[in-house]
């Protein structure tokens, strides 16, 4: 039997996952109904005839009441943090070039690099759900004029946002990256730092933030996902091998 609720009109706007499904409630009865929003601390069903229902969240199963939560996540504001440190270094080998002559090679400089992410619920409310939030560090080869990136680093994050913590959670890589910067005969060697990205996450999986540094990142995200710290990849996040350089001379 469908149960007794009070009628209300649909002044707000649509959840952002709305949903038909069987409801139960905490009593055991239940109801078939697309789920609308939330107004006053009730929420507001739309049956298959059409008409709205407002049922008090307390009278609902603890099962549909964290569905409801799950499907309302807060917004996010997703920043990429990154420090980078060049490092020069003294000394370096004598070795014969190809035309027999002696030269002298400095060892080249590197960039140390370490990232990380700061995440900041910008919406009101409370999501007492653990995140998960996963970054990609994403370096360029140097060589011209192949463009192949590298996966400099990936970490994942887990957390929960609360008034203890101001609602924002902010992670630091432990792993850091080495970055090759040199040039041989004034032609460009090694990776430089190119861009990032961040996907949140809920405790079911299901992605409900993302942010990028490059479009062609976030639509590649699936391709990211399999490979490795150190890969090499295309434009399509395809593993390829590293770019081979220009020849010194033709």
């Amino acid at each position: 039997p469908e149960p007794v609720v009070e009628e209300a009109t649909p002044d707000a706007a649509p959840a952002s996952e709305p949903s038909t499904k069987a409801w139960t409630m905490a009593d055991g009865r239940s109801f078939e109904a697309e789920f609308v929003n939330i107004i006053g601390g009730k929420a507001v069903f739309k049956t298959h005839r059409g008409k709205f229902h407002k049922i008090s969240l307390a009278d609902l199963s603890a099962t549909d009441l964290e569905y409801i939560e799950l499907s309302r996540p807060p917004d996010l504001d997703l920043n990429f943090k990154r420090n980078m440190q060049q490092v020069t270094f003294t000394g370096g080998f004598y070795g014969t070039s190809g035309f027999g002559m002696e030269d002298f090679w400095a060892r080249p400089p590197e960039t140390l690099g370490r990232f990380g992410t700061r995440i900041k619920q910008t919406s009101t409310g409370d999501y007492n759900h653990e995140l998960h939030a996963e970054i990609f560090a994403i370096g360029l080869q140097r060589t011209i004029p192949d463009k192949h990136y590298l996966l400099l680093d990936r970490q994942l994050t887990t957390f929960t946002l609360t008034k203890d913590n101001q609602r924002s959670h902010e992670f630091k890589s432990g792993h850091e990256a080495v970055l090759a910067n040199f040039e041989v005969y004034s032609q460009p060697r090694g990776e430089k730092y190119f861009g990032y990205l961040i996907v949140v996450r809920d405790s079911r999986g299901e992605i409900i933030a993302v942010n990028a540094s490059n479009d062609w990142l976030a639509e590649h995200r699936e391709n990211l996902e399999k490979l490795a710290v150190g890969n090499y990849f295309d434009e399509t996040g395809m593993r390829v091998y590293p770019g081979r350089p220009r020849p010194l001379w033709k």
